[in-house]
């Protein structure tokens, strides 16, 4: 049966046929059909078409040895791609995505075709924000090879495709009682064999299902998927009770393993064998739990397994990416001792990553003098990532109030080069409220040299009306002859109207591109004199050589000119000199974290495309996005349409598509539709999903509400519900109620909580009771509880668990007149609840914060939200509270049974 993900898959397919290459990931739940889809569109290609699928000796290395050899034609088979991304250690990931972008965007090599399969949450890890805190990118070639390419497969067949799956169950018996008997429309897992496997596991003797629930345990918290015999073994006892424990006969493990590893329903065992690296048969010693039991104990198995797991992996686990997964998950269910334990093993492994953990971990706990030990140690050890550790203890040290020992830090910060980390920080507490330790934490990392911290220096002591402050900045940056730092505060008093101060600044800025920025801003605000200033500096710091003319950087900088009236659009100047300095990679460190993940220019730039964009074009690119925004907004408002597209166009090639968005969105205020629409196909082609909302508006407003479907529909897939929503919102508003509540409908079979919501609100209050039941029901079949929720307000029945939570949270109101017991604090409760409703406890966090009992059962309630791993956010709800009780439990987290640990630190 063919669903819309096949027929989206069926068009990348037909174009991959006729000779452009492309690359398309298969995102979805265990045995949705993911490989089946990709299956039967691949055999559509035809004969000419090979398949390549690396596996041997390892998946990374294989793909990395074989892609010199991938010829035209060729289909890169890569099922489960987290085993070629998502590597440790990160770098041969980084490296496979890289060679396979280089691979697909060769037109010599072309056609390929690069097919992957990803669950949900690889997909997430490998597309996830980059970070803006100076750690590096671990998966930046991975992001951008894969961003444009998801293709949503949902887990269950929605309401739309109920009716030709009857049609086609009717004339099969199979599909009949497959449909008869699934849940929630998962009708592809049940014919998968995933009902069939949960129900072997159910049922098995206690010892049997004791092994199964050790492998479940251990892949939900973060074992690689090859799981020890020795292993599963010694961590089995943890599921069973003492009676079974000693009733066991000495070779309990081999008969549990034997009937483990008979096939279910001639499909796959709940452990199957591992591939041997070379040759035929299955390693030794070791299984692998079946993905139906593995994405079941993702969605289901919620508490902390007991003493003898976490003593079994600490022992048997020699995988570092293991060991700093679970280690992981025992800190977030406040284990802290194994936490630690395991973090040193993944250490001692080879994992630079748990330094940064460890730091982290014992700075939650108090253990302030490890913490800066370990951050020595990293240092000494040229840890990747140890300058970016500073900020841990230093905002430890201000926490607790002292302020010299944090001093003492931020000076050995700076001078390892720690100011980026000292920065970052500041910007934190400034959006905390704490000025004035921005300012210290901000002046400490402008004095070393930092320019985007002497920005914001200053505009924090703008803002406090700190005009002497101001002054010793700008007189600093001109004693010291710093034009970049010129340049970047020009750019940031130019941005808030203050022209008078970038006066001051201008005979120290070099940066030609800046000032041709600034000459730009003068005249859309009407100042030509300043314009043509700013224009004369940019000329005189590029320079101009006699008789040396190129025409590309002539025109920009003839048409710049021409615009103020200095000099003739037809005038032929020469080619200025040299290249522009160093750039200033946006001068401010909030538009820093504000950029899009994977929109600057790729690093893998074709070399040839390098050297055909004159300088000016490049060193926008470099600067990244908001200087390619400016300069387009400036040419539009100019009116050179022509020139704002020439430009967006450049930058979009070498993978900067905002200057597109920019001229889109003004043709499509001024009424040019098609144009914007477009440009905006365009932005899809080169990965921007998210202007698959403005493409559906256009396409409803030019009159074709089947293309405006087709795209919403398509971006539903995609977990983008929001253009389903704005056609319903457009539709209601032209007077179609039916096509609203329609589109409604498909946002919230797609998983929308917002499209379910409307739905309820609109049927309740149109009166039609039964069908708002109906909505709420069958969304909170599929786990979305808002529906039921929006009918609870709109009926006024007596509040739920939910929102006695939300109220609790808001209001931040005390808990117990008992003194031991804790209170909310003014941020940490909000905190606490939005994760559990996130998790789906908002009950049982209702229980916490509302609750009246003793002791005992705050405590209890306590270790159950630890167990689901909230210790984060527990932690830090109890040191607001500052309830001496807790003091013990929030040094030393809790023991494996769940009594609170002893000091053992």
């Amino acid at each position: 049966m063919r669903r819309t993900h096949d027929d989206v898959l069926d068009d990348i397919v037909a174009a991959a046929a006729r000779g452009k290459s492309a690359v398309v990931t298969l995102v979805g739940e265990s045995s949705t059909g993911k490989t089946r889809a990709a299956f039967e569109a691949l055999c559509r290609l035809g004969k000419r078409w090979r398949i390549w699928h690396p596996i041997s000796p390892t998946r990374p290395q294989a793909l990395l040895a074989g892609l010199a050899a991938v010829a035209p034609r060729t289909v890169v088979w890569l099922n489960e791609a987290q085993h070629y991304l998502l590597t440790t250690p990160p770098a041969l990931g980084e490296h496979a995505a890289a060679s396979l972008r280089e691979l697909v965007g060769d037109p010599s090599r072309g056609p390929i075709l690069i097919v992957a399969t990803l669950w949900p949450q690889h997909w997430g890890d490998l597309i996830a924000p980059s970070p803006f805190d100076g750690r590096p990118d671990s998966h930046g070639q991975a992001r951008i090879l894969l961003a444009p390419s998801r293709i949503g497969v949902p887990p269950a067949f929605v309401e739309a495709d109920e009716d030709e799956l009857r049609r086609m169950a009717s004339r099969d018996p199979r599909l009949a009682y497959a449909l008869e008997q699934s849940r929630d429309g998962r009708v592809t897992q049940f014919l998968a064999g995933a009902l069939a496997l949960a129900d072997r596991h159910i049922h098995a003797p206690a010892r049997v299902r004791a092994v199964v629930e050790a492998a479940m345990d251990a892949r939900r918290l973060g074992h690689r998927p090859e799981l020890s015999h020795s292993l599963l073994e010694a961590a089995a006892p943890a599921y069973v009770g003492d009676a079974d424990r000693a009733s066991a006969p000495p070779n309990w493990f081999e008969a549990a393993l034997a009937h483990l590893r008979e096939p279910v329903q001639g499909g796959d065992a709940i452990l199957a064998g591992v591939p041997a690296t070379t040759g035929m048969g299955a390693k030794q010693g070791v299984v692998r739990l079946a993905d139906p039991l593995e994405e079941q104990a993702r969605r289901e198995r919620r508490g902390c397994p007991s003493a003898p797991f976490w003593e079994a992996v600490l022992e048997l686990c020699d995988d570092a990416a293991s060991c700093l997964l679970l280690a992981d998950s025992a800190a977030e269910r406040m284990r802290y001792r194994y936490a630690d334990l395991l973090y040193r093993r993944a250490l001692a492994c080879g994992d630079e990553r748990s330094w940064e953990r460890l730091v982290v971990l014992h700075t939650r706990m108090g253990n302030h003098p490890e913490a800066e030990i370990l951050v020595r140690r990293a240092l000494d050890a040229e840890v990747t990532n140890a300058v970016a550790m500073f900020s841990i203890p230093v905002r430890a040290r201000f926490r607790e109030g002292d302020h010299k020992a944090a001093s003492e830090w931020i000076t050995f910060a700076v001078a390892h080069g720690g100011t980026t980390a000292i920065r970052v920080l500041a910007c934190d507490y400034e959006g905390e409220g704490d000025y004035y330790l921005a300012e210290e934490l901000y002046e400490h990392a402008a004095r070393a040299g930092d320019t985007p911290a002497l920005v914001h220096l200053v505009a924090l002591r703008e803002w406090r009306k700190d005009a002497e402050g101001v002054e010793r900045c700008v007189r600093a940056v001109i004693t010291e002859h710093n034009s970049k730092a010129a340049s970047a505060l020009a750019q940031h008093w130019e941005s808030i109207g203050k022209t008078r101060n970038t006066d001051l600044l201008s005979p120290h800025i070099t940066d030609a591109v800046v000032l041709l920025e600034i000459a730009d801003g003068r005249e859309q605000r009407g100042d030509r004199s300043g314009a043509r200033r700013f224009r004369a500096l940019a000329a005189a710091h590029q320079g101009v050589a006699d008789g040396e003319h190129r025409p590309d950087e002539a025109d920009e900088y003839a048409c710049h000119a021409g615009k103020a009236g200095d000099f003739p659009g037809d005038t032929g100047l020469p080619r200025p000199r040299g290249r522009n300095r160093s750039r200033i990679s946006g001068g401010f460190a909030r538009t820093e974290r504000n950029h899009a993940p994977g929109t600057h220019a790729p690093a893998s730039n074709k070399e040839g495309t390098a050297r055909a964009n004159p300088p000016w074009i490049r060193a926008l690119l470099t600067d990244g996005n908001h200087r390619v925004r400016m300069a387009v907004h400036a040419r539009i408002a100019a009116g050179n349409d022509a020139h704002a597209e020439r430009l967006a166009r450049t930058a979009a090639e070498e993978g900067t598509t905002s200057g597109l968005e920019i001229l889109a969105r003004e043709w499509a205020k001024s009424g040019r539709l098609q144009d914007a629409a477009d440009i905006y196909e365009l932005m899809l082609e080169k990965g921007a999903l998210h202007v698959r909302r403005p493409l559906t508006r256009l396409a409803e407003l030019r009159g074709d509400p089947e293309q405006a479907e087709r795209i919403a529909r398509l971006a539903a897939l995609d977990k983008d519900h929001t253009a389903l929503l704005t056609l319903a919102a457009m539709r209601r508003k032209a007077g179609h109620p039916d096509e609203y509540t329609r589109l409604l409908g498909l946002a919230s079979a797609a998983g929308s909580p917002i499209g379910t919501v409307a739905l309820v609100r609109f049927h309740e209050l149109s009166g039609n009771t039964k069908q708002a039941d109906r909505v709420a029901s069958y969304a909170a079949a599929s786990g979305q509880s808002m529906g039921l929720q929006e009918l609870r307000t709109l009926r006024r029945v007596d509040q739920s668990a939910t929102e006695t939570a939300i109220k609790t949270a808001t209001e931040s109101t005390s808990l117990l007149p008992d003194p031991l017991s804790p209170r909310v604090g003014a941020r940490a409760a909000p905190r606490l609840h939005a994760w559990a409703v996130h998790i789906g406890e908002a009950a049982l966090c209702a229980q916490l914060l509302d609750h009246q009992g003793t002791q005992a059962e705050t405590l209890r309630l306590m270790r159950r939200i630890a167990d689901l791993g909230g210790a984060v956010f527990l932690a830090e709800w109890l040191s607001e509270s500052g309830a001496p009780a807790w003091h013990l439990l929030i040094r030393n987290g809790f023991e494996a049974n769940g009594a609170i640990a002893t000091t053992w630190w």
